[in-house]
């Protein structure tokens, strides 16, 4: 619902940020909720009355926000609804394929997802067994996590100069294929019993860490916000929130995959935390048409380049200046 009623309440400058402010909210949610649970289920009491709390007064407080939404008409009102969950999954799907720039950011966004829900889950593993960290220390990594894909979220607006333009997505392909990598090369090779925050902090070469996941949230932002939007921008009014749908489906499907793959990969073939995030970048490849990336224009300190297998054929991303500002535009074939 959040994704399908922003262009009805947004203007088409405002859907980037509108999007991004979404985005960050989201994973500012999930994050924060990914922290505050162990932190609660670890206080001592008779029965999990802080989880229970917590749990009723983010209920409380979504439902009173819910008020505040405004209303918006019905843009297909003689839309049925299908109790058959089966079919109606197909006819989302097929309301997808109808257009061929919706698929391709769909399936931009299905990748992202892939790739976001590896590295989220992986999370408290790699603080305890592969730092050797506390809670606080896979608290203190995520809540990194939660700056950059905010800051990187909140950028896409000025970034796009408030169009919906998705030349910055390659760049956020980069830039979440190049700090996955270079987390894997500084990522220690024994943890470190007991660590804490603090000690953590101590180290310099643990700043590298720090620096990876802040650049993995940022550019995670990059990449995702302007999909979205452009989903929005380029659906039918009347079937939009059916296409909104049909991308979630397909984004839990890929995330059902990327759990099996991390544990056919960590359980099966036995390889560890940083072993795994190498073989997900062959998977991340796929998002820049197999290596089919190239500079066509040396002289531009950011070059335009098409991603065939993302965006139709011939698309192409360029970085332009205005005033002050420098807006990256896309155009798609």
């Amino acid at each position: 619902i959040k994704y399908g009623i922003l262009p009805q309440v947004l203007k088409r400058n405002e859907l980037v940020g509108g999007n991004a402010l979404v985005e960050m909210g989201t994973f500012v949610a999930i994050l924060a909720g990914t922290i505050a649970g162990p932190l609660l289920a670890g206080i001592e009491a008779p029965w999990p009355v802080w989880v229970s709390g917590a749990a009723l007064a983010v209920s409380v407080l979504g439902w009173l926000a819910s008020l505040k939404i405004p209303e918006a008409d019905a843009l297909d009102p003689g839309l049925e609804i299908n109790w058959n969950v089966f079919t109606e999954t197909v006819r989302n799907l097929r309301f997808i394929n109808e257009n061929r720039t919706v698929l391709n950011s769909v399936l931009g966004i299905s990748w992202f997802w892939f790739f976001g829900a590896t590295i989220l889950v992986q999370v408290p593993s790699y603080s305890q067994n592969v730092l050797g960290g506390d809670a606080q220390v896979m608290a203190f990594l995520l809540a990194l996590f939660i700056v950059g894909i905010s800051a990187g979220s909140l950028l896409c607006e000025k970034l796009s100069g408030g169009d919906v333009e998705i030349g910055l997505v390659p760049l956020g392909s980069i830039g979440l294929t190049v700090f996955a990598l270079d987390l894997a090369f500084a990522s220690p090779a024994t943890p470190t019993p007991g660590l804490t925050v603090g000690v953590f902090l101590d180290e310099p070469s643990n700043w590298r860490i720090l620096l990876d996941l802040l650049m993995i949230g940022g550019f995670g932002g990059f990449y995702i916000v302007p999909l979205y939007a452009l989903v929005q921008a380029r659906s039918e009014p009347s079937h939009r929130s059916r296409v909104i749908a049909g991308n979630n489906i397909l984004n839990a499907l890929f995330m059902v995959v990327s759990a099996l793959f991390a544990i056919v990969l960590l359980g099966a073939a036995g390889f560890s935390i940083p072993e795994l995030k190498w073989r997900e970048l062959v998977f991340v490849g796929a998002l820049r048409a197999e290596g089919d990336l190239w500079v066509r224009d040396p002289t531009r300190p950011l070059p335009p380049f098409r991603i065939p297998d993302l965006f139709p054929e011939g698309s192409r991303f360029r970085a332009e200046r205005q005033g002050s500002r420098v807006v990256v535009r896309a155009e798609i074939a």
